[in-house]
């Protein structure tokens, strides 16, 4: 199936709300001559009643900006996607957890720990909460790995303190007997 009449089934199927959002949305950011290309597309392809994408190439092909109609479809197609995967994160525990683990994912690569521990606690909370079991093997190990190598506590300082003094001593010893065994 091509991308053309995925897209129009897509916007068929999108409720009421879930096209306020995307208009909503679409209304930060730049604006290409008063309007998104993508939502001139949208409003088009909401109007048909059946789609023939050859036929709607050739009655719009006036449009300047039909040249660039793959790559505004593709950029359509996504740009749903994306608003109501944001909708249905508002009513699913599942997904809004699997957000927060992004997010943690994301701010732990960048070196933002404290950050993502913050997004760490929203998951086990609302894990806990919607009992979602089977993110809290995940979300513990991520905590531990946290703990241990960015939070670490006195005990681990002091664990850490340890194997450098151990170190120390043995590179000592090896020193001497390098140095005794030169003599």
């Amino acid at each position: 199936m091509k991308s053309g009449p995925r897209l129009f089934e897509l916007i068929k199927s999108l409720s009421k709300e879930e096209k306020r959002l995307l208009k909503l949305r679409a209304g930060y950011g730049p604006q290409a001559e008063g309007q998104h290309y993508y939502l001139l597309l949208f409003d088009l392809l909401e109007a048909q009643s059946y789609f023939d994408e050859k036929a709607f190439k050739r009655k719009y092909a006036n449009l300047a900006w039909m040249r660039y109609y793959a790559q505004v479809k593709v950029y359509l197609y996504e740009t749903i996607l994306d608003t109501v995967v944001a909708l249905q994160q508002q009513k699913d525990a599942v997904m809004l957890t699997t957000s927060h683990l992004q997010r943690v994912h994301v701010l732990r690569e960048r070196g933002l720990h404290r950050q993502a521990m913050l997004f760490l606690e929203k998951a086990q909370d609302l894990a806990r909460e919607a009992d979602l079991q089977q993110f809290m093997p995940q979300i513990e190990y991520l905590k531990m790995v946290m703990h241990t190598y960015y939070f670490p506590t006195a005990a681990n300082i002091q664990t850490q303190e340890e194997r450098i003094q151990q170190r120390s001593e043995e590179a000592t010893r090896a020193l001497r007997c390098g140095l005794a065994y030169m003599e």
